[in-house]
């Protein structure tokens, strides 16, 4: 293996696979979060506070799809490399 694939390896495994497990993380807790808040709002029938749980929901699922997006990304790259 050359020494750049090996640089790039190194650099995958301590810097961005646990940047991008931690943004994923924080997408998941918020898309839980905006679950939990659009079921409190729904039961309590506050219709003008379901829409913030909806919104928590997609920016949650949205930071998700991006992280994984980008984990991909990562990993093409680093297959043209190999």
């Amino acid at each position: 293996m050359s020494t750049a694939v090996t640089l790039i390896n190194a650099i995958q495994v301590a810097v961005i696979n646990p940047i991008l497990l931690v943004l994923f993380l924080c997408g998941l807790l918020m898309f839980i979060y905006g679950i939990l808040e659009f079921l409190v709002n729904l039961s309590r029938g506050g219709k003008a506070d379901i829409g913030t749980g909806k919104k928590h929901i997609l920016w949650g699922l949205l930071g998700m799809f991006v992280m994984s997006g980008a984990a991909g990304i990562i990993q093409l790259i680093k297959n043209i490399f190999q």
